[in-house]
């Protein structure tokens, strides 16, 4: 496996460490050396400051990546939830009509309980994918959610064209099964509107694969599947070395 580094930052901190590590390094074997005439000696010392400065540096590194930015992502996150609201995303509703019967009554709670529960879901989509989908993109998956609470049929015409690094298949299936058991729908629909929707990352997934692997736990994946009795909290997606 090839490792493909892809934020910028890593890019700019690998050799700039490099250069650290290694220059402290050859400073410490020249020094050591003048010092005593001893080549062995000056060797274990280089080589234990290459190791020190190896440690150093990855700690902070991990500290910075593990700790910071997803801590950083968190309150960015909460804030985007304030503002959401206040904007009035958390307002979604329906004018629903009277019920003339007992069958009418159970439609229109169950629209009284997708209106109440569509807010959520949406600010759930909005926010784990925020970081990586464009606004035309992060528009589809919006509207795609929509027809899919309202159960029509999502255009695969219109839907995101390119691949995600960091994000595999079982992200997108546990992401499909998280809003579809709070909507109650079926994993028929479920699937029909993760392939519509994730055209390139779904492309060569069929159907009945799809369904059949919503709430797959094997393989790689980060993105956790929610209980519906749980609050769906966003998901972020952690910066990786990817191959």
């Amino acid at each position: 496996m090839v490792i493909k580094f892809t934020n910028p930052w890593i890019k700019i901190l690998i050799p700039f460490s490099t250069i650290l590590i290694f220059g402290s390094g050859i400073t410490q074997f020249v020094n050591i050396k003048d010092q005593t005439g001893d080549d062995t000696l000056a060797f274990l010392i280089m080589i234990f400051d290459v190791i020190f400065w190896c440690g150093i540096i990855s700690t902070i590194y991990f500290f910075i990546t593990c700790y910071l930015i997803p801590r950083f992502h968190e309150l960015k996150l909460s804030f985007q939830t304030l503002t959401n609201k206040r904007n009035g995303i958390t307002e979604i509703s329906e004018s629903l009509p009277e019920p003339q019967n007992e069958f009418e009554e159970a439609k229109i709670k169950a629209l009284e309980e997708q209106n109440r529960i569509l807010p959520e879901i949406l600010n759930y989509a909005e926010l784990t994918f925020a970081e990586l989908l464009n606004d035309n993109e992060l528009t589809v998956l919006i509207d795609n959610i929509k027809l899919f609470a309202k159960s029509q049929n999502t255009k695969a015409d219109n839907g995101i064209k390119r691949k995600f690094e960091g994000v595999t298949s079982n992200d997108l299936y546990h992401f499909g099964n998280n809003i579809r058991k709070r909507l109650k729908k079926n994993g028929y629909e479920a699937a029909s509107f993760l392939k519509d929707t994730f055209v390139s990352m779904l492309f060569d997934v069929e159907i009945e694969t799809v369904k059949s692997k919503l709430a797959n736990k094997e393989g790689r994946y980060t993105l956790p599947l929610i209980n519906p009795d749980q609050p769906l909290k966003p998901h972020i997606f952690p910066i990786t070395l990817v191959g």
